[in-house]
Parts: structure tokens; sequence; C-alpha cells
């Protein structure tokens, strides 16, 4: 194999298909890039048997072939090299050589001959998203992506399109975060239900741009296809039936308060200060005569902040919490106020919209469970 191609453009292709590597791989294959050079292009691609990406670039051949490459190396190669044309060839003994004018590298390669490949998927259905929505609405639910192996349901989110509106779902067992847009397809008569696995979702973030780009994507029985930027990746979905978090919130409301979410961050922010991370802490939240007060009292300290909010339900109730949970949720909202809804002390936080504020009412909704407060 021998091409030549721009240096920028080779860096350009090679750095998307990286982020599909898959570190301490059972394959050593699919530890490295795939790259083939046939027909005037440059083809990379990296699979973990779960999601793929591919990328094409033009160059000049001149000997067809193939073989597979270490990818951080080969990338942090070509990362260094000037710009300019960048000439790889690869020989009988796998030897993969990367030389310019000032710079001549020698790399070990592996036979690509019983490299996987990416599954050959042809979906039935296509529509297509702005990337800078999409990646809004996985940014403000990504972080409730369950960690937990042992109910891998729940490693992904709840995807739901209906006509050209979608809701983005996760939980973990300890929180709830729900985000739904309107017109984010082209289409109306879409009615879709898929999880897709917070490890892709990932990905494209990583992938995607805050542009209103548009994304091509095409569904199939067991996996979704994005395209864009001459980037292709494919990865599987999870199958499964997901929780409906709605009949988890209690009917009850006992406290119901318009909160300034900036005061709300600040003040938690604030008790996080003298917080253990070594020591599991939760934050107590007082609500009484329109006002909440926050607290806590760990080995390090005490602290005690208190802030007014509207009533919307006049109540009182103490509660706690893991702090950093709770200031995810807030933190995801990005709006000037929330709505706080509490039924007991040992039921769930919800974080809904403003309710004087425009716009659908059931845009965001963030579902808490409480701590066991510390009796300091």
């Amino acid at each position: 194999m021998k091409f030549t191609a721009d240096k920028k453009m080779l860096e350009r292709s090679i750095a998307p298909v990286c982020l599909g590597v898959a570190p301490k791989n059972t394959d050593p294959l699919l530890e490295g890039i795939y790259l083939e050079a046939g027909g005037g292009v440059l083809t990379m691609c990296s699979y973990d048997r779960e999601k793929g990406i591919r990328t094409t670039l033009e160059a000049d051949i001149e000997k067809e072939g193939k073989i597979v490459a270490d990818a951080q190396k080969t990338a942090a190669i070509i990362h260094s090299l000037p710009d300019g044309p960048v000439t790889i060839e690869s020989d009988e003994n796998l030897i993969i050589k990367i030389i310019t004018d000032e710079a001549d590298f020698q790399i070990s390669g592996k036979d690509a001959s019983n490299y996987p490949g990416l599954p050959d998927v042809r979906g039935d259905l296509s529509y297509t998203l702005q990337q800078n929505k999409i990646r809004s609405m996985i940014n403000k639910t990504l972080f409730a992506v369950s960690q937990d192996d042992s109910k891998p349901i729940y490693t992904g989110s709840l995807f739901e399109i209906n006509g050209n509106s979608m809701r983005i779902t996760a939980l973990d067992g300890f929180r709830v975060s729900m985000r739904s847009e309107e017109g984010l397809t082209e289409r109306d008569d879409l009615d879709l239900r898929f999880i897709m696995p917070g490890k892709a979702q990932n990905d494209l973030l990583r992938l995607i741009s805050d542009s209103d780009s548009p994304i091509s994507v095409n569904m199939a029985r067991k996996h979704i296809i994005f395209t864009f930027d001459n980037v292709y990746f494919i990865t599987r979905l999870l199958d499964g039936e997901f929780l409906d978090y709605r009949k988890k919130i209690p009917p009850q409301r006992t406290v119901s308060a318009r909160i300034n979410t900036e005061r709300f961050i600040d003040s938690i922010e604030r008790a996080a200060l003298i917080i253990d991370e070594r020591i599991k802490s939760s934050i107590k939240l007082s609500f009484a005569d329109s006002s909440v007060t926050v607290s806590v009292a760990t080995m390090l300290g005490k602290f005690k902040d208190e802030f007014s909010y509207e009533e919307i339900i006049p109540g009182e109730l103490e509660i706690g919490f893991n702090h950093k949970i709770l200031l995810d949720a807030i933190k995801a909202v990005n709006e000037e106020y929330i709505t706080v809804t509490l039924s007991h002390s040992l039921g769930p936080m919800i974080i809904t919209p403003d309710e004087k504020s425009e716009g659908n009412p059931d845009r965001f909704l963030y579902m808490i469970l409480p701590v066991q407060l510390n009796n300091s």
C-alpha cells in the first residue's frame, strides 16, 4: 500500500476514527485503525463490535492495499508533521512508513486480512437532525445514564420520536433526566422508540459540532447510523424494557416552589466546599415560609445559607440530597427559574420548568431521590 494525502486532511479524518478504537480488546486488531487505499480514496475505520466509525478522503493512490495501524501512534505522528503532503506506505513485513520532506517515521502494523469490518447494515427509515439540537439534548441527559452493567438497559437512554418532536430519558436508580424538544426532524410521520448506549452517545457528542449543520440518521432493527461531515458512525442499540419514570412521581405535593436557578446552584456549591468527598455527607434543604435553608455539617465544619423563593404550594419540609447529583440536574436546566416540587422527606425532588415561563411545560423533568440526613 502506498498513497499521498494532505496532512491537514489526514489529521481531520483520523481524529474521529480514533474515538472508536477499543482499548485492551480481546481482538488485537480492534485496538488499531483499519486503513485501505483504493480507487483514489483512503478509507479509515475503527470498530469495537458495538459501535464503529468510518471516514474517507481523496488521496493519490500509488499502490492499493490495506493494513491495521496503531491508532494513537499514527494520529500523534500525523499531528506532529508540518503542513503539506504526507506519504504513507506499508510493505510485506507490515512496516508502515510515514514520510514527508522533513520527517521519516516507521512503525509496526498488523495484517488487515482478518479485520472484522463494520457491520453491513441497511436501514429502512431515514430522517435528519440538526447537530446542535441533538447535541444539546444529549448533553442535558447523559449524566443520568447508569454505569452499572448489571442492568445493561439503563446504560443507555430512551429516545422517543413522535412526529417531529423528540424526548430523551435517562435514569440510573438515583435520578431521572428527561428533555423534550419540538421541531427536531423534518418529518411529521415518525413514531420511533429505541435505546442508545451511553458510550455511543458520548462518542457522538465528541464527533458532532455545535452548529446547525444537518446529520442524517438511518434506522435499522438493531442499529442506528449517523452520517455527517464525511463521517459514518454506527452503533448497536440496546434491547429491553425501559422504566416509565412517570409512574414513580408521587401524586401528592407538599411543597412547590419557584426558585432562582443560579441562586440555588451558588448555595449548593458553597456547601460542597466543606464536604469531604471520601465521606458520604448529605446536604439538608429546609423549606418553610417562602425560604429555603441549605445546610451541611461535616468533620471539616458547618455551613448554612438561606434564600427566598416564590411559593406555589406553601408547606414545610426537611429533606437531604447528595450535592453532586442535585447539582448535575440543576446545572442542566439552563433557565433562569425552575419549579421544585416535593412530597415528603423520603420522596423525590421533581424539577420542572418555571410555571411562569413560555414554551412547552413538559420540555424537561429531573427527578432526584433523597438520601438519609446526617444526625449532626
